[in-house]
């Protein structure tokens, strides 16, 4: 295909989403804000969420962005299921978490890309961190399949640079599966990224985790304070 000059110019952003226009996103199914996978079901029980607990099978996380090239815009996703970590919960309170991704790993609508791993130059910087900073205020008996949020606050690093983020933390406890998820909105300038032309500075940071509990032996990354703090409440949240 020939290239006209303002298409080679925008190059970089072309490759980064080339072969994956037209596909679908495959996180189409999740609200930003809210993964698909929180939904509130029947409540069945109050049920205890304190222990550690660690992400398993199931668990994604990865970005979202636009494209913008001659008036047209493209939504730009990249995911990946190549995550480590865990959250604590103390008194019913998540009183420490740190979550680790892949960024190599990460895959812009099911594929590799160059340019994305370019961008973030995951030779130098294989690997995207979280660590809460803060505890996450909830009931120390939420109900059993029943979605909660609340906010939460952490560091986010990427390329060699840690920044304060805040975001809506949403979870469920399912089952012997605590599940969460939440959308961390970012300026990708801030962590020293040049987006390639035509990609918005703007994005999300998108996660949702399938975790379950251990018994011992695990520990999470200990946030500031590890303890639970009193009048704890998670407001519930409805997603019918």
């Amino acid at each position: 295909m020939r290239l006209s000059a303002d298409t080679r110019e925008a190059g970089g952003a072309t490759a980064l989403i080339r072969d994956g226009v037209g596909q679908g996103d495959p996180w189409g199914a999740i609200p930003q804000a809210v993964p698909a996978t929180i939904a509130s079901r029947a409540p069945e029980r109050d049920t205890s969420t304190d222990g550690v607990w660690t992400i398993g099978s199931g668990s994604t996380a990865g970005f979202r962005s636009e494209l913008s090239v001659f008036g047209r815009v493209t939504p730009i996703v990249g995911y990946s299921s190549a995550l480590t970590g865990a959250i604590k919960v103390v008194r019913g309170a998540v009183s420490s978490a740190s979550f680790r991704i892949d960024l190599a790993s990460i895959r812009i609508f099911g594929k590799p890309n160059a340019g994305f791993t370019h961008m973030v130059d995951a030779a130098r910087y294989p690997v995207a961190t979280f660590i809460l900073d803060e505890p996450i205020l909830l009931n120390a008996n939420p109900l059993m399949n029943t979605a909660y949020r609340a906010p939460a606050t952490g560091s986010l690093n990427m390329h060699g640079t840690t920044r304060p983020v805040t975001f809506l933390f949403v979870a469920r406890r399912s089952g012997s599966s605590l599940d969460a998820g939440g959308s961390i909105h970012v300026s990708f300038s801030e962590w020293k990224l040049k987006t390639p032309l035509g990609i918005r500075d703007t994005g999300a940071i998108e996660f949702r985790l399938r975790m379950s509990r251990q018994s011992q032996g695990v520990k999470a990354s200990r946030s500031r304070g590890d303890t639970a703090p009193r009048n704890v409440a998670w407001s519930r949240l409805d997603l019918t």
